[in-house]
């Protein structure tokens, strides 16, 4: 599936959705290293899309060692902003 087929999908219109009526202040932490790598390459895809509308900011990104013995980002905390869309 490509990026726009991806925000074409009902399930990123909905996740965007959730997203943008979290109360600003939120603060949530999606664990990547523990979703399916397809998921988490959509979910990215998301949250880096809600980002750029400056619905949500990137606001700590954990670091460590996965499963498979590589080293690099784990996981990523988010915080709900101001912005209404």
């Amino acid at each position: 599936m490509t990026h726009e087929e991806l925000r074409n999908h009902p399930g990123y219109i909905e996740a965007m959705e959730k997203i943008k009526g979290y109360r600003p202040g939120f603060r949530f932490t999606i664990n990547f290293s523990r979703i399916p790598t397809a998921k988490a390459n959509g979910l990215r895809i998301v949250l880096r899309d809600a980002c750029k509308l400056g619905i949500i900011k990137s606001v700590a990104i954990g670091l460590g060692w996965d499963d498979k013995g590589d080293f690099g980002p784990l996981d990523e905390t988010y915080q709900r902003t101001e912005v209404q869309v």
